[in-house]
């Protein structure tokens, strides 16, 4: 059985001790014939410095012990068995997460219509095409529809990036195809993929006035919300299912390789979604902070306290009741991205978005390892050292970057997912 991970206190450029089961992993070193790891400029730690609720220093991390990821799984048990309790395992957190973090699950609708709008040939990609797309979905409160943009490559069937965007609308569609880094559509089809991108708020609007006018005024009652009733990531990730149950018979499609990806709150999601929606294969967050891959307990950046009132709507309302006393939140974000083990997990920081906490980002994903290594699956851990920037790592089923930057999606970050993704789907080769 795992025992609960234990993370003391970070120095200089010493990760601090950290204990798994019985066993006490020596901390990495910094001598000059180690690899060195990431740390953050002085400069944009002092740019913190006026705030008096945000921590950015590592050496004011407190001391925290990470919840289980395994539980009372049976490292001794036959594969079999230690495959299915796994299973329940899953859909244990995933109730925790549901109860204390997004809220219950958006239902699937009874029904999905999927009109095709508009279809136009992309000046910028020789045999690329740009389709509009709307998908109209029946509940049990009533339908609701909400428009996409699909990018493909006439005559092949591609794999699939479903892209939530949280920034401008108009970039799903710039005006004179002037993609930006942000949606780089001509690299991500030269590459043999496919992208489908939706505004977020066109599914639930990104405002805390009116974020139930989308999905959610189909299945919420009005009045006060639940405990557990759903916030706005978990529309917005309902959002992203439809958008693949749409293409899974698209002639351009290959739905059967398909990723899910998003920046900060839509990094967030993407995870969300990755941990509810098995049939995505790869699962990119990019940027994702607080309640994305960062770990709630470091307390550093962004903290619980913070979201939790400031973006509200964002999540279940019971998660409020954790932001002084994160220490008592029964899952942290370790666990959301184990819930995506065997599959494929991206994560990605930037080196100046202290806000994200690069550093807890990093440790969300190699804390989550005890998942992979149970389902046989090779994955970053926690004797890993954090690379430095600009030199991405992977092992197994997981992946990791950190960039110089501030918190964006940029073509960089692109090019790393593009590559990851073109060995996972082994794009480009004979079969």
């Amino acid at each position: 059985m795992i025992g609960a991970s234990v993370v003391s206190r970070f120095h200089g450029l010493a990760m601090g001790a950290i204990l798994v089961g019985t066993t006490l992993l020596p901390c990495p070193s910094t001598s000059a014939d180690e690899p060195a790891t990431w740390i953050a400029r002085p400069e944009t730690v002092r740019g913190y410095a006026t705030r008096t609720d945000v921590e950015v220093r590592e050496d004011h991390v407190p001391s925290y012990t990470l919840p289980e990821v395994l539980g009372e799984i049976d490292r001794q048990a036959p594969k079999d068995e230690q495959q299915q309790a796994w299973n329940d395992r899953r859909e244990t957190l995933l109730d925790v997460f549901r109860n204390n973090a997004y809220g219950q699950a958006v239902p699937a609708p009874t029904k999905l219509e999927v009109e095709t709008i508009e279809v136009a040939p992309l000046a910028s990609v020789p045999g690329g095409v740009r389709e509009r797309r709307r998908v109209t979905a029946t509940l049990e409160g009533g339908e609701f529809d909400f428009e996409y943009v699909l990018y493909a490559k006439q005559s092949q069937q591609s794999p699939l990036f479903v892209m939530i965007n949280n920034r401008d609308p108009e970039l799903s569609s710039p005006e004179g195809e002037e993609f930006i880094g942000f949606l780089p559509v001509p690299e991500i089809l030269k590459a043999g993929c496919a992208v489908a991108v939706f505004h977020h708020s066109h599914v639930a609007p990104d405002n805390p006035e009116h974020f139930r006018e989308g999905v959610l005024s189909v299945v919420l009652p009005e009045g006060p919300r639940a405990a557990d009733a759903p916030g706005a990531i978990t529309a917005w990730s309902w959002g992203a299912s439809r958008v693949l149950d749409s293409l899974s018979d698209h002639p351009l499609v290959d739905a059967e390789r398909a990723a899910i990806i998003g920046h900060s709150r839509g990094g967030k999601t993407a995870l969300w979604t990755g941990a509810c929606d098995p049939r995505f294969s790869l699962v990119i967050s990019n940027n994702s902070g607080c309640m994305g891959a960062a770990l709630s307990r470091r307390a550093y950046g962004e903290t619980v306290n913070i979201i939790s009132r400031t973006f509200d709507y964002w999540f279940c309302p019971q998660l409020q009741e954790y932001g002084d006393r994160v220490a008592e939140l029964p899952i942290d974000q370790h666990q959301l991205i184990a819930l995506c083990a065997p599959r494929n997990v991206y994560v990605a920081s930037a080196g100046d978005d202290l806000w994200a906490d690069p550093r807890g980002e990093w440790l969300g994903l190699v804390n989550a390892s005890p998942a992979f290594e149970l389902i046989g699956s090779e994955s970053l851990d926690t004797s890993d050292t954090m690379p430095v920037l600009g030199q991405p790592v992977t092992r197994g089923c997981t992946s990791y970057h950190i960039r110089p930057g501030r918190h964006n999606l940029t073509l960089w970050d692109w090019q790393q997912y593009l590559r990851v993704a073109r060995d996972i789907w082994k794009i480009g080769e004979t079969p």
